[in-house]
């Protein structure tokens, strides 16, 4: 049973929150143990290399962290043991040996005693740095191993003293003095960072969002998707920082360079409310897809970007769509990006010479992607103006890091957008593939907090794959990957986010769709849905629906359909944008890679009264009745059958599948 809002705060959630769903859902998790499982690549290599990567150790020594950590010691404490934790979590999950879960809680719970951590100098940056720790919590939240108070003590810890959203405890209980001070992460971050570049505000933005959904918090959830957003605060929870800047007159000429003119801040009008810092993703990526950061140097600017990325991440996982905020804003600044430290690597048909801007403007209305142009602009903390984008770190700067696939994975086959949208992002992750073989957490030294890492094992999906296997069965979505042989509701066709679009042209297709949030049995509307039989109705021509499966070994395998009126219809399934193969009465016959993959059923030509209850595929032909039973007007008509053909008498028994006197199905 998943923990909830009574468990870690007293605060009270409208929000119902998915679980696990910060970076990984149920159905993530089964598909890389699956693919595992099943010998698929490069998904084994990928968790080979997870399995040797010196972080994954299960005989370490693991020493309780204490009760404070000083400026600058966040690296060697939450930092590594994040990374620790993160990876021991996936293990657990993907192989089912408890020695990586045990050890996972062991580094939880040697960091769960902070009653101080440090407010000072980058105090959002690092702070943020938690981030990795509560992805291990949220995997670790339903192990048995991990105690309740132990589970407890890790979220107070979180947001010592206490959380509030009335009463801004930073201001009365953090102080510079690292032994004085007595905030730990919440409050370190809860105003992100509005003094410095961009990315530092990002690393609290994602920990504070992660943070929301572990603690079942919508407040703190919403505090970092909202301000991301640029929308104002809650009316229930603390403003954000006022503005604007008041800076130097004249630029500082020894921290200016060629690329980027540096001023002083000398403190903030606090006239406005809700000012918007350079962490929001319309001030962070601009309209032709430039940083903020790209005046700095590119390491940082990579590390932005990426960031926004794995915030979408988020709260795609939790039903909310970032990825497309202001026309797919964040796809535009790893296009740039990427586009200016690849070119420098590679050469391509039609850039042949590494990429630089075309000239400038202080317009944004006339910059875009396309037209090349550098848009020199002062940042919303006022500090810093661009003038250039900065050569400094150009190149292999992420190495093995970042989060490349999983970028790829939603703008390329959860969103369908054409191979030109996402023509750097394709060729910068091929470029990571071709030298290392796999997508890791980075370089070495001590970066281990910036990526969960390991996308070619966790975030890479097959052709098709744009939704995520679930059941709504017990009135929530439950995320699950169904193996077979099973028997699946047509109900529970793959999900896919209402504030994203909605299920209608992503995983089905209805001629005359059920809206989302309309739909009485899920959320995100498509197909309908009877409220009595759970059967899928008011079926026309061309109408189909996607579901996926998964199987531990290759080969050919049989689909029985359930339902009424099947043998008046012409119906088709293809496994995974493959050949469709019709169905002869009940029964068709595919062939399915070992792993995961997809099924598509496609009504081809439909009876007036044609409904769709189940379906069921194994290797072996599943029992059902033959095509000539199916008729209405053939010799059992006027008699009962259950699906293995035999005369039903009396009663019969609840939830049987029986052939009546119409020729239909019925539960």
């Amino acid at each position: 049973m998943a923990l909830g809002a009574a468990v870690f705060l007293s605060s009270v959630a409208q929000r119902q929150f998915s679980h696990p769903g910060l970076s990984y859902t149920r159905a993530d998790l089964d598909r890389m143990k699956l693919m595992v499982e099943a010998g698929v690549e490069p998904y084994l290599s990928t968790f080979n290399a997870l399995c040797t990567s010196g972080y994954s150790s299960t005989g370490a020594n693991v020493s309780d962290r204490g009760s404070k950590i000083y400026e600058g010691k966040f690296n060697g404490t939450v930092g590594v043991d994040g990374r620790r934790a993160h990876d021991l979590a996936l293990l657990w999950h993907i192989t089912g040996d408890e020695s990586y879960a045990r050890k996972a809680v062991e580094y939880l719970n040697a960091n769960s005693h902070y009653t101080s951590t440090s407010a000072r100098g980058t105090a959002p940056l690092d702070n943020g740095k938690v981030y990795l720790l509560i992805e291990a919590a949220e995997l670790m939240r339903d192990y048995h191993g991990w105690s309740a108070d132990d589970r407890q003590r890790f979220a107070d810890m979180l947001v010592y003293p206490r959380y509030s959203s009335s009463e801004n405890l930073y201001d009365t209980c953090a102080s510079m003095d690292d032994e004085a001070n007595g905030i730990t992460f919440y409050w370190n971050i809860f105003n992100f960072d509005a003094s410095r570049h961009g990315n530092q505000g990002l690393f609290a933005a994602r920990a504070m969002m992660a943070m929301g959904v572990f603690l079942d918090n919508e407040k703190i959830y919403d505090r970092a998707l909202r301000y991301i957003n640029a929308l104002p605060h809650r009316s229930d929870d603390l403003p954000y920082v006022a503005g604007p800047p008041v800076t130097s007159p004249n630029p500082d000429a020894g921290q200016s360079t060629d690329a980027m003119t540096v001023y002083s801040l000398r403190g903030r009008e606090n006239s406005i409310e809700d000012y918007g810092y350079d962490e929001q993703l319309q001030h962070y990526i601009y309209a032709n897809g430039q940083t903020q950061e790209a005046c700095r140097d590119q390491g940082h600017a990579l590390v932005g970007v990426q960031l926004l990325a794995d915030i979408a991440e988020l709260a795609w996982n939790q039903g909310d769509n970032l990825y497309s905020a202001l026309d797919n804003r964040i796809l535009t600044g790893l296009e740039w990006t990427f586009r200016y430290n690849l070119s420098a690597l590679r050469s391509y048909p039609e850039q042949t010479e590494p990429w630089e801007p075309r000239g400038y403007t202080f317009d944004e209305n006339e910059v875009s992607l396309d037209n090349g142009l550098f848009l020199r602009t002062r940042a919303r903390s006022g500090r810093w103006e661009s003038v250039d984008v900065s050569p400094d770190g150009r190149g292999d700067n992420l190495a093995q890091g970042g989060c490349r696939e999983q970028a790829l994975a939603h703008y390329s086959t959860r969103a369908g957008l054409p191979a030109e949208s996402t023509k750097w992002l394709i060729r910068y992750r091929d470029y990571m593939i071709d030298t290392y073989g796999h997508e890791s957490w980075g370089k070495p030294a001590n970066w281990f907090y910036e990526w969960k890492g390991w996308g070619t094992l966790t975030k890479r999906l097959p052709e098709g794959m744009a939704g995520e296997a679930v059941t709504f069965s017990s009135g929530i979505k439950e995320s699950g990957i169904p193996v077979v042989p099973a028997s699946i509701s047509f109900a529970d066709y793959d999900y896919y986010p209402a504030e994203a679009g909605g299920a209608q042209n992503h995983t089905c297709h209805s001629a005359s769709p059920a809206a989302p949030n309309t739909s009485w049995y899920r959320p995100d509307g498509g197909m309908h849905i009877e409220d009595s039989s759970l059967m899928v109705s008011d079926l026309s021509d061309g109408d189909s629906m996607t579901f996926t499966v998964a199987t531990i070994e290759g080969g050919k395998y049989w689909i029985c359909l359930h339902g009424q009126n099947i043998a008046e219809s012409s119906i088709s399934v293809a496994a995974s944008g493959g050949t469709a193969a019709p169905f002869d009465g009940q029964f068709a016959l595919v062939e399915l890679p070992a792993g995961v993959s997809t099924l598509t059923f496609t009504v081809t030509a439909s009876s007036p009264e044609l409904k769709l209850s189940k379906f069921e595929i194994s290797a072996d032909k599943p029992s059902g009745l033959s095509a000539t039973q199916l008729s209405p007007d053939n010799e059992f008509r006027g008699k009962e059958y259950d699906l293995k053909g035999r005369p039903l008498s009396g009663d019969v028994p609840a939830g049987t599948l029986v052939l009546t006197s119409s020729g239909k199905y019925i539960k």
